[in-house]
């Protein structure tokens, strides 16, 4: 995934120069273009034991007694991470076949109300193929018409759906 936006503007659209470079349509400032493992400042060999670290699921503040980059430059680091993950996730095709719906609450646990009304939770919508993989998406209310954007949006149609109330 090559980052071929401006960096001063943030625009999409750019010609491609002689020499390699890229020159913003916009605003006309001239850059190159960067994978995500450019992106960073951080040496091969750091960026790679980074990355072993975020597999692992060592959080940044862990790993504060055994430096191997800054904390501002892990964080940033990490967030690449997740950014080219999501990118991933948004390009793999929708579910087909079996598949299991449902949907549950996250967030602290809170006095007051209890159950999908409840203050400060997050109500998360997923999808599960019956091979393991999975796909989540947090949805705004717990009604008919938010899940079915999720599952038109998740899945094939002609899928056989699998779930406990819907």
């Amino acid at each position: 995934m090559a980052m071929s936006r401006c960096p001063d503007c943030g625009f999409g659209w750019s010609w491609r120069l002689g020499d390699g470079r890229r020159k913003c349509r916009r605003c006309g400032r001239r850059f190159r273009e960067r994978t995500l493992w450019d992106a960073s400042r951080l040496d091969s060999r750091t960026k790679t034991e980074l990355v072993q670290r975020f597999a692992w699921g060592v959080p940044v503040y862990r790993q504060r007694f055994s430096l191997v980059a800054s904390r501002p430059a892990t964080e940033r680091f990490y967030r690449l991470i997740r950014l080219a993950m999501a990118y991933a996730e948004h390009l793999r095709e929708p579910f087909e076949g079996s598949l299991e719906c449902d949907e549950t609450t996250f967030g602290g646990a809170r006095k007051g109300k209890r159950g999908w009304g409840a203050a400060g939770k997050v109500i998360v919508f997923g999808i599960i193929k019956r091979n393991g993989l999975v796909k989540a998406a947090p949805i705004q209310a717990h009604d008919g018409a938010s899940i079915m954007q999720v599952i038109q949006a998740q899945s094939r149609e002609g899928s056989l759906y699998y779930t406990d109330e819907w």
